[in-house]
C-alpha cells in the first residue's frame, strides 16, 4: 500500500511530526477517571490501581470529567457479536491517551512512547503491522470504533490510534469505519486513523448531517472506503483540518477526501500523498472529490505523488486554493 520512496517518506514525516508536538494543555476537569485495557482492583475508575475499562469510564463520565487512558489496546466490548458497540463521545468530557499508568498529572503523559490504541477488533483476530501503520481485518469487527452523535467541540479525544473499524453493514452501519459523526462536532488532536474500512463513505472518518469537527495534528493512513478513503463530509458538514496528513488511503472516488451536499471543509497545512483512487474514470476518482455545492478552502496544502489526479469538482463546487502545491 505504501511501497514508493515518497510514500514511505510521508509516513516518516508523520512520526517526526508527532514526536515534535507539544503536549496538549490541560482542561478544567471535575473527576479524573482512569482507564486500562483490563479493569483491575475495584474497577471503579478512581485510580490507576482501581482502573476500569474505557467503555465503563465513558459510561460513568459526566460533564467536566477527564478520562486518562493507559497505553495498550482498548476495545468497545468483549462480546464478539456486538458489532454496533463503539466508544461514544460525550459533551464536556475529555479523553486523553498516552499514559504509562503511573502518572499523577496530565503533563506527564507521552502519547508517542505510550501508544494507546482504540480497536474495533472485537473478535480478536486482526493482524496489525506497526511499521507500515496498517491493520488486516479478519472476521467481523465493530462497525465503528468511535461515534460522536449530537456533541459539540467540548467533546475531546487526544493522543490515540484508531484502527480496525469495519463499517460494512446495512445503512447506517456502512459509513465511518474509524469514526462516525452525526450532528457531531468534537475536537480531535494527535489522533491517527489507520486500517479502517467503510463500505460506503469515510473509511477513516465520516462526518454526516451538520458535523464539523476540529482536527489538529491528525493522520489518516491506509484506510479504505467506497468514497472518501480518509474522510467524507456530507450534508452541511465542514470540518476544520490543521496539520493533517493523508497517506495510503484508497477509495473509488476521493481517495483522501470526499465532500458532497454543501460540505466545505477548511484545510490548512494538509498533505495528501500516496493515496489511490480506484475509479478508472480520471474525471471521477481523484484525491479530493467535491460535489453538490461543496467548496473547500485549501491553504498550504500539498497534493503530490498519488495514484490519482488531484482534484475534481462538480455541481457548483468551487474550491478556493492558495499557497499550495497541487500536482497536475
Amino acid at each position: 500500500m505504501c511501497a514508493t520512496f515518497s510514500c514511505r517518506r510521508l509516513l516518516a514525516l508523520v512520526c517526526l511530526l508527532l514526536l515534535s508536538l507539544p503536549l496538549a494543555p490541560a482542561r478544567a476537569s471535575g473527576v479524573v477517571r482512569y482507564a486500562a485495557p483490563t479493569a483491575r482492583g475495584s474497577g471503579d475508575c478512581s485510580s490507576w490501581d482501581n482502573a476500569c475499562t474505557l467503555q465503563t469510564a465513558l459510561t460513568d463520565a459526566i460533564a467536566g470529567d477527564q478520562i486518562w487512558i493507559q497505553a495498550g489496546v482498548h476495545k468497545p466490548t468483549t462480546n464478539p457479536l456486538d458489532r454496533t458497540a463503539a466508544f461514544a463521545l460525550k459533551n464536556d468530557v475529555a479523553m486523553y491517551g498516552g499514559f504509562a499508568g503511573t502518572e499523577s498529572t496530565l503533563s506527564e503523559r507521552n502519547w508517542v512512547a505510550n501508544v494507546t490504541v482504540l480497536s474495533g477488533d472485537i473478535d480478536n483476530n486482526d493482524v496489525t503491522d506497526p511499521y507500515s501503520v496498517t491493520t488486516t481485518i479478519n472476521g467481523a469487527n465493530s462497525y465503528r470504533v468511535i461515534i460522536a452523535i449530537n456533541v459539540t467541540g467540548t467533546a475531546l479525544i487526544d493522543g490515540v490510534i484508531v484502527t480496525g473499524g469495519q463499517a460494512n453493514g446495512a445503512f447506517p452501519n456502512n459509513d465511518g469505519g474509524g469514526m462516525y459523526n452525526f450532528n457531531g462536532s468534537p475536537t480531535l488532536a494527535h489522533v491517527t486513523f489507520s486500517g479502517n474500512i467503510a463500505q460506503n463513505d469515510g473509511g477513516g472518518m465520516s462526518n454526516f448531517n451538520n458535523s464539523s469537527p476540529m482536527l489538529t495534528h491528525v493522520a489518516f493512513i491506509n484506510n479504505t472506503a467506497g468514497d472518501g478513503g480518509g474522510i467524507s463530509n456530507g450534508y452541511n458538514s465542514s470540518p476544520v483540518l490543521v496539520n493533517v496528513v493523508f497517506s495510503g488511503n484508497t477509495a473509488d472516488n476521493g481517495a483522501g477526501v470526499f465532500n458532497y451536499n454543501n460540505s466545505s471543509p477548511a484545510m490548512v497545512n494538509v498533505t495528501l500523498g500516496g493515496n489511490t483512487a480506484l475509479n478508472p474514470d480520471p474525471y471521477a476518482g481523484r484525491v479530493i472529490f467535491n460535489d453538490d455545492q461543496s467548496s473547500p478552502i485549501l491553504r498550504n496544502v500539498i497534493i503530490w505523488d498519488n495514484a490519482a489526479l488531484s482534484i475534481v469538482s462538480y455541481n457548483s463546487s468551487i474550491p478556493v486554493i492558495s499557497h499550495s502545491n497541487v500536482e497536475g
